[in-house]
């Protein structure tokens, strides 16, 4: 070997090596393994898929009439309410409070509010719900008027969450990326440091094992902002808390999200007391993160689908964990590199990091891209609601600023590789040696950051709120079917009552003044797609109003014979037939085709460019010297005598191996391929 070489590190005659080969299988099994406990926790844990609890009808209807000296109100839900954490009130347009009383039904799914008779005017009922099963938070108002109509009818489905919600989920997932990407980048990435390795690397264990705890602490703010009513307070706030964690589906997961941050903290604070590399710390915070990471998902919006939930949780899990590789770990990086030192002709301080990093970001934009296609066709149902609702708008501002940070990230990655930038140059028709200016490198790094870190806020929104799905099967039109017979005006409607459970609604009122006869009940008999009869005995609520809850209707066509029973008269009898659209089925215009055959092109055509990419990159042999320019050595003493800042470093355990190892003869390329290595770059 010429005097002064440079000598890569080699697997193969070092004691204790190991043969790459062997590394990629152990990453691969860690990599399984973590995969198959998350599986293993999402089927432990895994509630029954249901919608959350989101008003589904209401009576009076919003924007709605009833008569002077009504003292019933009823609200519907699709999921059961916790009675505790909930409000509902009731007041005149001018802010004048009205008395009420507040009870529950079917299990918490109906909730009648009983005020004094209402006198002529505009009301509004606000409700603020906090659902039973799956701890999801819901609120919004009714405009109703007693003896007159409101000149103006509120949408619903525009209720924002209250700003400290959103900002502690913003706080909560920055936390889960900073903590990820500590693991993303203190491998490699920062081995690609030298000397300087070790110390930038213990500040990356810190910052992750800082941001794990950060992210145990927000985790117990976020139950006490979901209980969070008006009057509730002291003992009545910690006893909602409690039962909310203990005697819910999603209580249960967002404890057991709250045990894998411990293992993930605890693990990171391991790698912070240890001086090595510390793979094992790394690789335990993993698995602790993969699982925060899933829990999240399942105790989400994937929980509230009809079906597909499992598929949808796993690209929730997918989506965290690539933004924290990708936004996560470049903030970290910002933190612990720049500002950069740019010479007037040459690169940024650190590029071989950056080069380094730049291929884990491409990968994890990717899948980002992918799996928040794939959520965005099971969560929007169609075009429209993307416009309609605060989750569409929240997802169209995402991806706005997800398109702008992509751009940045573009330019940051040829501003640090000299190949892509003249590729990128001849493409666009510049003169050769072109790149983006260097001197700029620093600046458009931070604005990336603060982009990604305005997507997050995004994130943080429409996790907050209900999709746009479930919104829009919540405000559905159900106008009851109405008839009149024998002087006697029917009016019929079924909606929910909960899970699997439908509430029947019936109204008489003679048509025939005075009243041949007053009417005193009312029955349902009713035939679906089975055609066997279902019998139904109606319960008075109030004169005139009849109802009974029963299982709820199959998708298909059902036909209800309604019967009104009068004393010394016939019985009026009117019948009624509608059609019950299966919730699983995609509306016309669904968005979900689109998107998902989108996400797999995605998949594919980064999978094609990465086999080209690995094809054309040449293979380094141990023990063969690969040369750093296609340029003449005119001598061999020119070599540099240690390994260049841009290059690709060994490992830093590699580095303190070699440099503590006593002297010996050293490694000696074979013949054959030292000569064809000087025939790409000349003789010595």
């Amino acid at each position: 070997m010429p005097s002064g070489a440079v000598r890569r590190p080699a697997a193969v005659g070092r004691p204790g090596a190991v043969h790459r080969p062997v590394v990629v299988r152990r990453r691969v099994r860690w990599l399984v393994g973590a995969v198959l406990a998350l599986l293993a926790v999402l089927a432990w844990s895994a509630p029954s898929a249901s919608a959350h609890s989101e008003l589904e009808r209401s009576d009076p209807t919003n924007g709605g009439m009833v008569a002077v000296g009504r003292s019933s109100l009823s609200l519907w839900f699709t999921e059961p309410v916790n009675g505790t954490a909930s409000t509902f009130t009731v007041r005149g347009v001018d802010g004048s409070l009205v008395a009420t009383r507040v009870t529950t039904e079917s299990g918490g799914a109906v909730v009648r509010v009983t005020t004094p008779p209402l006198a002529r005017a505009t009301y509004v009922l606000t409700w603020k719900t906090l659902a039973l099963e799956d701890g999801h938070a819901s609120h919004g108002s009714i405009l109703f008027g007693v003896g007159t109509r409101p000149d103006v009818v509120p949408a619903t489905s525009g209720a924002l969450p209250g700003w400290p919600t959103v900002v502690v989920r913003w706080a909560d997932l920055l936390a889960i990326l900073l903590a990820v990407g500590a693991l993303a980048v203190g491998g490699r990435v920062i081995g690609a440091l030298g000397e300087r390795t070790p110390r930038l690397r213990r500040r990356a264990a810190v910052v992750g094992a800082l941001a794990a705890t950060g992210a145990f602490l927000s985790g117990w703010v976020t139950p006490f902002l979901r209980t969070q009513v008006e009057g509730l307070t002291g003992d009545a706030w910690t006893g909602a808390v409690g039962q909310l964690l203990t005697q819910s589906p999603w209580g249960h997961l967002w404890l057991a999200r709250q045990a894998s941050l411990v293992l993930a903290a605890a693990a990171l604070w391991w790698w912070v007391a240890r001086s090595t590399p510390g793979l094992a710390a790394r690789r335990t915070a993993l698995v602790g993160l993969v699982a925060v990471a899933g829990l999240e998902a399942w105790a989400g919006h994937a929980s509230g689908l009809p079906s597909g939930s499992a598929v949808t949780a796993l690209a929730a899990t997918v989506h965290v964990l690539a933004a924290g590789v990708w936004a996560g770990g470049l903030l970290l990086l910002v933190l612990l590199l720049l500002p950069p030192r740019v010479p007037p002709q040459g690169e940024p301080s650190d590029a071989a990091a950056w080069r380094t990093y730049s291929p884990r970001a491409a990968s994890a934009a990717l899948l980002l891209l992918a799996s928040g296609l794939l959520e965005t066709g099971r969560h929007v149902p169609t075009g429209g609601a993307l416009t309609s609702t605060v989750y569409g708008d929240g997802v169209l501002l995402k991806v706005g600023l997800v398109a702008l940070a992509l751009a940045l990230a573009a330019v940051n990655t040829l501003g640090v590789n000299t190949a892509l930038s003249a590729r990128a140059g001849r493409l666009l028709g510049r003169p050769a040696g072109w790149r983006p200016d260097p001197r700029r490198f620093g600046r458009l790094v931070v604005c990336e950051v603060l982009v990604l870190l305005a997507a997050l806020g995004g994130a943080a929104l429409i996790t907050s709120v209900p999709t746009a799905r479930e919104t829009t099967v919540a405000t559905a039109p159900s106008a009851p079917g109405a008839s009149t017979v024998d002087g006697v005006f029917v009016t019929f409607e079924s909606v929910g009552a909960g899970a699997n459970r439908s509430r029947v609604v019936v109204r008489a009122r003679s048509t025939v003044k005075p009243a041949p006869a007053p009417i005193t009940g009312a029955s349902v008999q009713w035939v679906g797609p089975d055609r066997v009869p279902t019998l139904l005995s109606l319960t008075a609520v109030e004169p005139g109003r009849f109802e009974a809850e029963t299982a709820r209707p199959e998708p298909g066509t059902w036909t209800a014979r309604i019967a009104i029973h009068r004393p010394s008269l016939p019985d009026a009898v009117a019948t009624q037939t509608w059609a019950v659209v299966d919730p699983a089925a995609r509306p016309a215009g669904s968005l979900e085709a689109v998107t998902t055959t989108a996400a797999v092109v995605l998949l594919l055509l980064g999978l094609v460019v990465t086999v080209v990419v690995r094809s054309r990159t040449p293979r380094r042999r141990p023990g063969v010297l690969r040369p750093r320019a296609r340029t003449a050595i005119s001598d061999p003493a020119s070599l540099p005598t240690s390994p260049s800042p841009l290059a690709d470093p060994p490992h830093a355990a590699d580095q303190s191996s070699v440099s503590s190892r006593p002297p010996g003869p050293e490694l000696v390329p074979s013949p054959s391929s030292t000569s064809r290595d000087e025939s790409r770059v000349g003789a010595p």
